[in-house]
């Protein structure tokens, strides 16, 4: 009699046991120093540096909306050998190779975090300034340092050289425009363009 009892004592636990829920309680993550490199650079040419004014680097969290950094990419150009010349493999670095404009951060992430980085410059040229975003799942410790995070600006800086602002002009006389036309980093995309209007 004691046996059978023991038995369905055993038995009663077990399914008493096995009703309860398992609850589990995990320490939220402690969070790691993540190093991120961003570098704009104008499409196809080399860092946009402190010569155009740098560039304006946001990183925001995309669940959340909170920023996580923010500042003004700067330095120089780069080599332009070593960017535009140079063949390499593309897992090579292209802009850090030689010291270039960048901007450098260090995130405190206790998880994986989905961001959006976003560049506007050039900053001393504000008709010309573009925007540019790109949207990157960081991870704690994974740091993204050489090159980097590279974003790409379009378009060129162009000043109007003849005729002057403000200067009349006669509507029976020819017009000659003339305008200079760089690259967002400042290096001339062609030495003067010309048209007769």
């Amino acid at each position: 009699m004691n046996h059978v009892l023991l038995t369905l004592l055993c038995l009663l636990t077990g399914v008493v046991w096995a009703a309860t829920p398992i609850i589990h309680t995990t320490q939220p993550a402690d969070p790691v120093d993540t190093e991120i490199v961003v570098r704009v650079v104008s499409h196809g040419a080399m860092v946009v540096g402190d010569a155009v004014g740098g560039a304006r680097i946001t990183i925001t969290d995309v669940a959340t909306g909170r920023l996580l950094a923010t500042g003004i990419q700067t330095g120089e150009v780069g080599d332009q050998n070593q960017i535009m010349r140079t063949p390499r493999l593309m897992e090579e670095p292209q802009y850090s190779t030689r010291p270039s404009g960048a901007f450098r951060t260090t995130l405190a992430l206790d998880h994986p975090t989905l961001v959006e980085i976003a560049a506007q410059g050039p900053l001393a040229h504000p008709a010309a300034m573009r925007r540019v975003t790109e949207t990157v799942l960081l991870f704690p410790g994974h740091d993204l340092k050489g090159d980097g995070i590279v974003l790409s600006l379009y378009g060129y800086l162009v000043r109007i050289e003849n005729p002057l602002p403000g200067q009349p002009l006669m509507a029976k006389d020819d017009v000659k425009l003339r305008a200079s036309v760089r690259m967002e980093i400042g290096i001339p995309a062609r030495s003067r363009f010309m048209a007769r209007c």
